[in-house]
């Protein structure tokens, strides 16, 4: 999947036309099949040659939209491989496919820019996270986001507490035995213990995890993702214990499942638990603008949040979902205008809001209209 940045959001931006074209193509809900996905694409071409008629757009332009449309369709790298969705953006000059992996609505967008509302969710709130995979025998950090799952490599990361302590790990007994750790040519001696591993496990358990925390805390230090254990219930509730790393999730764990092998279940798992957390971070960001700390700070007005925007002032940004304000808006001079319908030049100013609010560093929220504040199409917090 094509992760997307702020650069490409500018790319997209900058590469407006007097006829840009967006599409949002909900593959899964098309079905699984090349064949079905790309009828769908016609389905949608076949819509934008009306909106092209309406708007009397010269048949050259029409002719090289169209061989876009044929590079798209013929392309089987794209339509062979699995995702959510996918975004069209094609102009006479200019065209780009993103695969998404989260479900997108079906629409279309003929206008003088793209259309990049849909897609706010994907790089103003990321999904990114950790899990820390703990086992006697095995440790492993791997990271997550809503692209993809892979292990991460981790300095000086013990991988059993038979490492960490000499203690080879058995149920019934511990057993020392030697280990490369004895120095100057030689090897501690071999001791055979009688000692309970029930009774004195704990404390083997807290050494090793302690080195863990070490070298995981260190390794994310400059992090701020939240940190997701995996693993019995007994480690967890240990690990915990001796944990430094602040985004430790306290609540949240995923149970070691010894039935599931492949990467991408495992993926899928740690996805299903940490939803619910990345929904509670964005219900904190909606209700800090719901609240409306400070009145001076907070507007739903339209075109006031526009020219913030714009500015780079807005923090936290709420717009309404399959709503759209049609109009334009100049950015050298900040001028908002206002549109009853789509025409000639115009384009969704909540669309404008929210690709200015995330690229210039704030948040933005595409939620039902009737989450937004005075059932109003879009309300902002600003910085200041």
């Amino acid at each position: 999947m094509e992760r997307i940045s702020s650069a490409e959001f500018q790319e997209l931006l900058q590469a407006a036309d007097p006829v840009s074209i967006s599409i949002y193509l909900p593959t899964e809900e098309v079905g699984l099949a090349p064949s079905q996905r790309r009828a769908e694409l016609q389905n949608f071409e076949t819509e934008v040659t009306k909106e092209l008629d309406t708007a009397e757009v010269p048949d050259a332009l029409r002719r090289k939209i169209s061989e876009k449309f044929a590079e798209i369709r013929e392309n089987p790298a794209l339509w062979e491989v699995n995702q959510k969705g996918l975004a069209l953006f094609l102009s006479p000059n200019f065209s780009k496919v993103l695969r998404l992996p989260s479900p997108v609505r079906r629409l279309i967008s003929v206008s003088h820019r793209f259309h990049l509302k849909p897609l706010i969710h994907l790089f103003s709130q990321p999904c990114e996270f950790y899990v820390l995979f703990l086992a006697k025998k095995e440790v492993s950090l791997f990271y997550g986001d809503c692209y993809e799952f892979k292990k991460a490599t981790v300095p000086d990361l013990p991988q059993s507490v038979e490492e960490v302590t000499g203690v080879e790990v058995n149920e019934r007994t511990l057993q020392f035995h030697t280990s490369p750790s004895g120095g100057a040519g030689g090897r501690p001696a071999v001791f055979h213990g009688s000692s309970s591993w029930k009774d004195d496990k704990n404390k083997y358990l807290e050494k090793f995890l302690q080195q863990v925390d070490k070298a995981v805390s260190k390794y994310l230090q400059n992090h701020k993702q939240p940190l997701l254990l995996w693993g019995a219930e007994r480690l967890v509730t240990l690990y915990r214990e001796v944990n430094s790393y602040p985004q430790l999730l306290k609540e949240l764990w995923l149970k070691r499942n010894d039935d599931a092998k492949a990467l991408s279940e495992l993926y899928g798992q740690a996805l299903d638990i940490m939803a619910p957390y990345f929904v509670e971070q964005e219900k904190k960001d909606v209700e800090a603008v719901l609240a409306k700390g400070n009145i001076d700070r907070f507007s739903v007005e339209l075109d006031e949040i526009l020219r913030q925007a714009r500015m780079g002032r807005v923090d936290t940004l709420l717009v309404a979902e399959g709503i759209r304000e049609w109009g334009t808006f100049n950015p050298d001079t900040l001028a908002v205008t206002y549109s009853s319908q789509p025409t000639a030049g115009t384009h969704d100013l909540l669309d404008t809001a929210c690709v200015e609010t995330v690229v210039n560093g704030g948040k933005a929220y595409v939620l039902p209209l009737e989450q937004i504040p005075e059932q109003k199409h879009a309300a902002a917090i600003f910085r200041y």
